[in-house]
């Protein structure tokens, strides 16, 4: 197997990524527009404490809608800058990782969608388990430990 046809099968599969990653996003998009359509069609007795997740929702659909949509504009420049398989591996290894749509699009999407993802864990941990409040120390621990 040649060099430029593994160069090829690497483009195509970051490709492949970043396209499921829209396709979640849409999926993403979806619940969230069906959940604040529940929510506003629950009895304004019944809503009482959602508001918080309703908020949380949406604040992650934003921030996963955007890193997504970064990601795909991003990876298409640099495919339609790229002459050669080879192009592409040497504008990948040289400017991909390092520009700045990289790092907000990586910082967005995976670190503070996980860090609210697993705030908004622990506090339900807690919600639920009022009573033995000690089972929230695992679900704590580990995502502290994936704040670091």
């Amino acid at each position: 197997m040649s060099s430029e046809h593994l160069i090829v099968v690497a483009a195509r599969a970051i490709y492949a990524n970043f396209t499921l990653s829209l396709v979640v996003t849409g999926i993403h998009l979806f619940m969230t527009v069906y959940g604040l359509s529940v929510f506003l069609e629950t009895p304004e007795s019944q809503r009482r404490g959602r508001k918080g997740y309703i908020a949380a929702s949406i604040v992650i659909t934003v921030f996963q809608t955007f890193s997504a949509s970064l990601d795909m504009a991003h990876y298409f420049q640099m495919l339609f800058q790229a002459t050669s398989p080879r192009d592409w591996g040497r504008l990948m290894n040289t400017t991909f990782f390092k520009d700045w749509k990289y790092l907000v699009s990586s910082t967005l999407g995976f670190g503070l969608v996980t860090m609210i993802g697993d705030v908004l864990l622990v506090y339900r941990c807690y919600v639920v388990c009022t009573e033995y409040w000690w089972v929230t120390i695992l679900p704590m621990m580990t995502s502290v430990s994936a704040f670091s």
